[in-house]
């Protein structure tokens, strides 16, 4: 079988600007031709509670991606650094997050 006019692209599923903008792209493109789209994550814990993460991963690489990649860390220095919001203003909806979930984010941990 042959596939023709199939569109292929890789996004960063982390990012919720990319993954937006890819939405909007793929609604455009999607009218005329086939789509594969890739979305690129990473899982910080392991598969089940018998895979801990971290026999084949170290430590540090785990807290090197949260670091450059945690979406959540990720819109929270965008709202700080474009005068969306302060850090009192962002600890004020992490106790909102708290009282209707019971729990924070694991990146707000």
């Amino acid at each position: 079988m042959q596939v023709t006019n199939c569109h292929q692209f890789r996004c960063d599923g982390s990012s919720q600007l990319c993954f937006a903008t890819c939405g909007s792209w793929l609604s455009l493109v999607l009218a005329s031709a086939a789509v594969v789209c890739m979305q690129d994550t990473y899982r910080y814990h392991g598969h089940s509670i018998s895979d801990p993460g971290s026999t084949y991963r170290t430590r540090d690489e785990i807290q090197g991606i949260r670091r450059a990649r945690d979406p959540i860390e990720h819109v929270r220095n965008l709202l700080q650094e474009h005068s969306f919001a302060d850090s009192g203003e962002l600890k004020r909806i992490e106790k909102d997050i708290k009282k209707v979930t019971g729990t924070l984010p694991l990146s707000m941990l």
